[in-house]
């Protein structure tokens, strides 16, 4: 049910219409590399970027004069970047379709680069950052992701005195280049007339000039796993849990079936957990394991678990998940415990399949890039569901090297 349609000038149309949900229009516009192509020494610039953008909204109208002009309506546009891309996320409903279309026209071709919501953005930050500072997860914001990422600028974000040196200017011309050059792409899944979206692209992106075509891209050289180092934070909160995390350096995304695989490994890694925190440590808390394959970045993904603990017990987690992981890549799993894991799996794919925001974010959305991702939702229930002991197996011995984990603890220093 999907088409796609190839204007003159190289603007790539990719179209589902679906009944899953009465008046529900979902659509995103992407182009460009987005957070990959972020400058090493303006980290921090893909963050400032899409809040000052957003709060900037158009050229000839500021936000409170959009918000007028939009209210009573059903139809927004969002200003986004993500690793792979820079986007514009919209959603509207049937009856405003071409409003929709004027919106992502008007946000493509007349950005707001407003220097107010630049200093609004700013401030906002400034007031993060104080948030950030004082809790668990801001440290991982601030320190843990870019450690994972082997200290790469693209990863969290970088000390504040850098990020409040960042100007106007830069994130202008940063995303000015890509609004102005890169091929553009847009995707839309829901209920809408399938003729009437190709006639409405036609007349407001078909007529644009040529950009210069893309084919599928190669992956980017990039971060790394720090394999067998460790990161310790302190953090002065009024929350008394320390957090762990163990990091098992694995692959990219693009292998999908091992990168299925590897999702259900970090099920049943997440089971086990479960079960010998609470019986080894007494915890209450709710440990998980999950698997983060790349998108972008060529063989860089991760097997992490993460444990909320007592700080005084942090050395023992860390002992318990190797110890997991070590029995795992030694002695395998049981058809019984795949099973148990799949079952849930193979439902939240199923319930997944009837939602456009699927069809819209890991199907259509940067398929003239990698057009794979149409085929991959033809196999995703049938793969899943062949996953046995054997392929779990086999993955955990390839990868749940426990001296090759990176770890990252991070403990409170309880405020007065």
């Amino acid at each position: 049910g999907i088409v796609q349609v190839v204007f003159e000038n190289g603007f790539r149309l990719n179209l589902k219409k679906t009944d899953f949900k009465d008046d529900e229009v979902l659509a995103s516009l992407v182009f460009g590399m987005g957070r990959s192509g972020e400058p090493e020494n303006f980290a921090g610039l893909s963050e400032l970027s899409m809040a000052a953008v957003n709060e900037s909204a158009l050229g000839r109208l500021d936000r409170d004069d959009l918000d007028a002009a939009m209210a009573g309506r059903h139809t927004e546009v969002v200003f986004n970047i993500d690793a792979p891309r820079f986007s514009f996320q919209g959603q509207t409903i049937s009856s405003e379709l071409e409003l929709l279309f004027e919106l992502l026209y008007a946000h493509l071709m007349d950005p707001g680069f407003k220097q107010d919501a630049f200093q609004l953005s700013q401030k906002r930050f400034e007031q993060q950052y104080k948030e950030l500072s004082h809790t668990v997860d801001g440290a991982l914001t601030l320190s843990g992701w870019r450690f994972l990422a082997g200290g790469d600028s693209r990863f969290g974000l970088p000390p504040y005195d850098a990020f409040s040196r960042l100007t106007l200017d830069q994130v202008r011309s940063w995303v000015t280049r890509a609004l102005r050059e890169d091929p553009l792409e847009l995707s839309m899944v829901g209920d809408f007339e399938v003729d009437a979206a190709i006639a409405l692209a036609g007349r407001y992106f078909g007529s644009l000039p040529p950009r210069q075509l893309q084919s599928e891209n190669g992956l980017m050289r990039g971060p790394a796993v720090p394999r067998g180092k460790k990161l310790a934070i302190e953090v002065e909160t009024a929350n008394p849990s320390a957090m762990v995390i163990v990091a098992f350096p694995t692959d990219d995304m693009w292998d999908i079936s091992q990168t299925r695989r590897l999702a259900v490994l970090a099920d049943l890694f997440s089971e086990r957990l479960r079960i010998q925190v609470r019986e080894k440590l007494g915890e209450s808390y709710s440990p998980f394991a999950f698997n983060r394959g790349s998108r972008v970045y060529e063989g860089y993904g991760y097997l992490a678990a993460m444990v909320e603990t007592d700080p005084s017990k942090t050395e023992g987690v860390i002992q318990v998940v190797k110890n997991i992981a070590a029995d795992l890549a030694q002695n395998g799993v049981t058809d019984d415990e795949v099973h148990r894991v799949l079952e849930p799996t193979l439902n939240r794919i199923k319930d997944m399949r009837k939602r456009n925001g699927y069809w819209l974010q890991t199907v259509l959305t940067d398929s003239t890039k990698y057009p794979r991702q149409i085929a991959w939702s033809r196999t995703i229930e049938g793969d899943y569901s062949r996953i046995d002991s054997k392929d779990a197996a086999d993955l955990a011995k390839h990868y749940l090297d426990h001296t090759k984990a990176a770890v990252i603890v991070v403990t409170p220093v309880l405020k007065n």
